[in-house]
Parts: C-alpha cells; sequence; structure tokens
C-alpha cells in the first residue's frame, strides 16, 4: 500500500528569556513545516496519538496555572524578583511555559489537519481509480 505524504508543524526554537530568568532558557518562535509519510490505514493511529498528546498537554497547561500564581516567600527584594522571574517562565507571554504549550498544541493542530487532509485526498484518488477500472 503506497504511503500517503503529510506536512507535520514543529515547534522552532529561538529567542533565549534568559534575560528573564537569567538563564539559557530558549522560547518557541513559531513553527516549521516538515514532510513526512505513513501508511494510510495507520493513519487514525497517528491522529488518535496526536489527539492524545494535545490532552496530555493541556493538562500541563492548567497545572502551570499554579506555578504562575505563585506567592512571594518573603516580603525581601531577592524573593520578589525570584516570584516575578518565576511567573514569567511560567506564563502566557511569549516564552512563558503557557506560551509555549499553547504552541506546541497549535502545532499538534496543524499536523492532524494535515494527516486528515492527506488522507481525503488519498482516499478520493482511490475511489476515482476504482471507479474509472
Amino acid at each position: 500500500m503506497p504511503a500517503i505524504e503529510f506536512m507535520a508543524s514543529t515547534p522552532v526554537m529561538g529567542q533565549a528569556v534568559g534575560d528573564v530568568v537569567g538563564s539559557g532558557i530558549s522560547s518557541l518562535v513559531g513553527t516549521s513545516q516538515t514532510k513526512f509519510s505513513i501508511d494510510p490505514a495507520e493513519a487514525q493511529k497517528l491522529i488518535d496519538g496526536l489527539n492524545k498528546a494535545k490532552e496530555e498537554l493541556l493538562k500541563l497547561y492548567d497545572d502551570a496555572m499554579d506555578i504562575a500564581n505563585v506567592n512571594s516567600p518573603g516580603k525581601d527584594l531577592y524573593s520578589g524578583f525570584a516570584t516575578i522571574a518565576i511567573r514569567q517562565a511560567a506564563g502566557e507571554q511569549e516564552g512563558g511555559y503557557r506560551w509555549a504549550n499553547r504552541q506546541a498544541r497549535d502545532a499538534l493542530d496543524q499536523t492532524i489537519l494535515s494527516i486528515q487532509d492527506a488522507l481525503k485526498v488519498y482516499r478520493e484518488t482511490e475511489a476515482n481509480n476504482t471507479a474509472v477500472f
């Protein structure tokens, strides 16, 4: 059986957010497209697996809210700055974990749509070929 080809969206690492937290953590700055192929009979399994990955990412996204809302452990200057850095690293702003998680889920959505489109074209082609013969 021939394979179907599809484009997968993959997160792209970019500018360091070390300015915020003083480390070399990289942030996601978008997605790139990578070409893959799969046996059409296995495409639904892949889609199901990608949907499961999205569900897990959504759970982690929700869990990160607790970190993004952490309170300062003390009233000193250092605790305050540490709390700000933690909130930014876990938060919604570009480079934060919740932002990156959303980018990853969007990339999975795009990949799922690409697989579904490729599978649809494959099935239509097969149906047309069968009708001709």
